[in-house]
């Protein structure tokens, strides 16, 4: 009987997982449409300034005599990459743009899940499939024309292109996602290796001449801008809520929120660091880089729940491991990391510290992946 079951038992759950990715993509796109707001028109008026030679910020803005109210933090080599999203046509071509990019980014990391879990049977090439697609924060990220979604499938086209040895255009992908450096960041990690290392190289060339291009344009000094962004009060943005382990260490401690993220940043950093020369001889498992990637940025950075398709990654890993190995702890984990991604933020606030408790988890379950034996086989996509 418990044979028999089993199937039917897969097939109901993966028919009730693909009926919530639909209502949570359809959810966010037509929000966006119903509701027209959110951060879209934040980017879209701060590009608006950038074009007329202004920075958006208030302090920057006041140099040249100018009372302006956005602030972005966006850092100057965003400026320019806005423009294929608003120019010309604004709003409207914004909003097709990112929702485009969007779905072609959910459909590539589904295609990648699918291609990592399908040696394990049809029901987990499914379930690899909508492992991304389902979570929860990409009906935000619709709604609010986030770039996060769009990132992520750069940073998937990243992988698979230093799996073909193609580093340069590789480069450039993680450049162009380091539009949301709080995303990307970590994901420089993979060309620290022999042969790699001039595609990071060239990402970083790429994205030191848009920030020339911004400063040219808009008459702002790197040193105009190291002065603004480096006031203790600065980084205010990301205090209260459980956003980032950051704000949570300067609600706690008394510290300034720049000196707060600053001391996460330098010891995610550091570990990271310390993982990957530690295993510098080891053969490379993509997938588990990419996993402990995510844990580091989700971890590192402050983010809100739009940005939580960066963890697609890790959670393929634990369900990867969950499918393969057949052991409790692993499935705890893969059920955990699920329920931490695809139920709504709004429930999990619901809970005391739940928002401390997803942190936590993805921070044990980055490290637990991280001390997993590679398996290059595995997380290579044929």
């Amino acid at each position: 009987m418990k044979g028999l079951n089993r199937p039917w038992l897969r097939a109901l759950g993966l028919t009730l997982l693909a009926l919530l990715t639909m209502a949570t993509l359809l959810n966010g796109l037509l929000l966006a449409w119903l509701a027209p707001g959110g951060d879209m028109y934040l980017r879209l008026n701060e590009y608006g300034y950038f074009r007329s030679g202004v920075f958006p910020h208030p302090l920057l803005a006041l140099r040249k005599g100018l009372e302006i109210t956005a602030v972005s933090v966006y850092p100057p080599y965003a400026m320019p990459m806005f423009a294929p999203f608003f120019h010309p046509g604004g709003a409207l071509q914004g909003r097709v743009v990112i929702q485009a990019l969007s779905l072609l980014s959910l459909g590539l990391i589904g295609w990648v899940g699918q291609r990592l879990l399908r040696g394990a049977g049809a029901a987990a090439g499914v379930l690899g499939a909508l492992a991304g697609a389902a979570i929860s924060g990409n009906s935000n990220a619709l709604a609010q024309g986030q770039f996060s979604l769009i990132c992520m499938g750069l940073i998937t086209v990243q992988w698979l292109l230093l799996a073909r040895q193609r580093r340069i255009p590789a480069g450039l992908c993680w450049a162009l996602a380091m539009i949301k450096p709080q995303i990307t960041l970590p994901f420089a990690l993979p060309f620290l290796r022999a042969r790699r290392l001039r595609g990071l190289v060239v990402g970083i060339a790429l994205l030191l001449t848009l920030s020339a291009v911004a400063f040219w344009h808009t008459g702002v000094t790197p040193l105009d801008y190291l002065q603004v962004w480096t006031r203790p009060q600065s980084m205010d943005f990301i205090r209260g809520g459980s956003r980032s382990a950051a704000g949570d260490l300067a609600d706690s401690l008394g510290l300034s929120a720049a000196a707060s993220q600053l001391l996460v940043t330098g010891l995610t950093a550091t570990a990271v660091s310390l993982w990957w020369w530690c295993r510098r001889q080891q053969p490379d498992d993509p997938l588990q880089t990419a996993a402990v990637c995510a844990a580091a940025s989700a971890v590192g950075f402050y983010h809100l729940n739009y940005d939580n398709i960066l963890l697609f990654p890790a959670l393929l890993m634990t369900l990867r491991l969950a499918i393969t190995r057949q052991r409790p702890l692993w499935r705890l984990l893969a059920v955990a990391m699920a329920l931490s991604l695809w139920t709504p933020q709004r429930i999990i606030e619901r809970v005391p510290l739940g928002g401390q408790a997803q942190l936590l988890l993805w921070l044990l379950v980055g490290v637990v992946l991280a001390l997993q034996a590679p398996e290059p086989e595995a997380g290579a996509l044929q």
